[in-house]
């Protein structure tokens, strides 16, 4: 018997939320490409002018006060 589609997601979700609680990127789009709300995992996006570390760098405090911050299915922005 083949799984449902909807029951493969759900359980694909519960190992998700089991692996991670946030996921920090520099993808400006991932609003756009993922659902975090339905993914029950938080979001921080990290913006400066490159994607350089040495542009990233100064961001770090903010970053991980967001990191702290962010709650289940939020997405937060960290701009520098």
């Amino acid at each position: 018997m083949r799984a449902k589609p909807a029951s493969i997601f759900a359980s694909s979700r519960a190992w998700l939320n089991s692996v991670y609680e946030v996921l920090l990127t520099v993808d400006q789009n991932l609003s756009f490409q993922q659902n975090l709300r339905a993914s029950g995992v938080g979001g921080v996006v990290a913006v400066a002018r490159t994607n350089r570390v040495k542009e990233l760098r100064p961001l770090v405090p903010q970053i991980l006060e967001a990191l702290a911050a962010v709650k289940p299915g939020e997405l937060l922005t960290v701009v520098g």
